[in-house]
Order: structure tokens, then sequence, then C-alpha cells
């Protein structure tokens, strides 16, 4: 993930065979085979068949949080380049947009690695051949260092805004809802917490279904008792 290397790969379908089969020829069989890979919650990752070959071939397949835009924040800015290309070049075959896409975002300078992810893979820029160039070695050092930093202080400025509440099991919590209408409720709930992690805690909803939520997602909720919830604060107020 350091290096921001993106390709785009085109698929039939969403189906676990499909997508698994796209990124074994176009991915896994170029490149060194990952040690794990993050995915949404998507039918498509969760399916036994997606698992079981990303199993065989020793990759542990981890899943962001849902309605947690911030967990999967890199993927989500390259699908906005990716949309602003193809809007732009509408009409021109989706091969040619994809390949335009993928070079523009390996071939420009990324602020939190410090250089392009073209000059950190093969220690060149793509049209500059003479210049001479630092070790391989110490430029990958060096962009995961300032990949790491930038991370810090992104999470140091969205922890400074966090209202911190500790959780444990058999609390009763509320789950916010994302994106609701004029009319919607705000929140969902109450649910029972069965198991409680550093960023997350898992709950059994309406359905009787164990489901992982976001901690930022989570208000504490008093059997018994009103609530009526301050948007502004971020808290619940009895």
């Amino acid at each position: 993930m350091c290096t921001r290397w993106v390709e785009f790969l085109k698929i039939k379908n969403l189906k676990a065979e499909e997508v698994f089969n796209v990124l074994f020829i176009n991915w896994f069989k170029k490149y060194p085979l990952p040690r794990k890979m993050i995915c949404d919650n998507g039918r498509t990752f969760i399916a036994k068949k997606f698992l079981k070959r990303s199993e065989a071939l020793g990759i542990k397949v981890k899943y962001i949080t849902p309605y947690n835009p911030t967990s999967n924040s890199i993927c989500e800015r390259v699908h906005s380049v990716l949309g602003n290309v193809i809007r732009i070049n509408k009409g021109k075959d989706l091969d040619e947009i994809l390949a335009l896409a993928g070079d523009l975002l390996r071939s420009t300078y990324h602020s939190r690695i410090g250089m392009t992810p073209m000059k950190l893979i093969f220690n060149r820029e793509k049209f500059n051949l003479k210049a001479k160039q630092p070790e391989k070695s110490e430029m990958l050092l060096k962009a995961i260092e300032s990949a790491k930093n930038q991370a810090l202080k992104n999470k140091e400025r969205t922890n400074a805004k966090r209202i911190d509440i500790e959780f444990s099991v058999d609390d009763l919590v509320l789950i916010r809802v994302e994106n609701p209408s004029k009319f919607d409720e705000k929140f969902r709930g109450p649910y029972e917490v069965v198991n409680v992690f550093s960023n997350s805690v898992e709950i059994v909803n309406e359905t009787d279904k164990k489901e992982i939520v976001n901690i930022k997602r989570v208000l504490p909720f008093k059997k018994g008792e009103d609530v009526m919830v301050n948007e502004t604060k971020n808290e619940t107020l009895f």
C-alpha cells in the first residue's frame, strides 16, 4: 500500500470466480503475492470461493467496517480520479480510458510518499532516463516513513474530534444510520454488544446476525430511559 501503485482491470461480472481470476492473472502472477488483501464487505469478497482461493495462495483477506469511508480512503480517492477521467473522456474506448487513468495515477507526484509511484517502483520517472537516481532501497524506506508519518497525522487529526467512550460486552448501544432521509430515524437500535475491539464493536442486530460497527457510529444507550441525541456534540443525553 505504501507504493500507491494502481492498476484498473475490467471484469465481466461480480461473481467471486470472475473477480479472483482477473486478480490472479493481472496482479498475482505479475507481482509478489501480498500477505493480506483489504476488501469491503461486498458479496464477491465474502464468498467462500474467493476466500478459499486467497487462502490457497497464503493471502489473508481483511475487511473494512461498513459505512466507514476513512478506513478505505485510499481506494475512495482513486475511484474519484477514475470517475473524473471517465467523465472527461466520455465516448472513448474503455480500455483506453482505464490505461490513461492508471498512467495518470502512477506518474503523478504523491505527497504521502514524496515522489511518484513509478519512481518508487522503477527508480526513475517515466520520461527521465538519464538522471542519476538514489538507491531504490533508500527511496522505499523514505516512502514508507513518509506514509507512516502522514497516516499518524491523519489519525491524530481524526481522533482529536472524537469523544472517547469505553464500551463493554452486554452494553446497549445505538447505531448511527448512514445518509438518512429527512424523515428517517437518525439512529437504530438499541443493540447488545457481544464483543469489543480497538476501533469497533460487534453487536447482534434485529435479524439475530452479528455485525461489526466502527466506533464512530456507536452511541451508548441506557435501558428503560428515553434517549435524545445531541447531533452537534455527538453524545447521548438522558
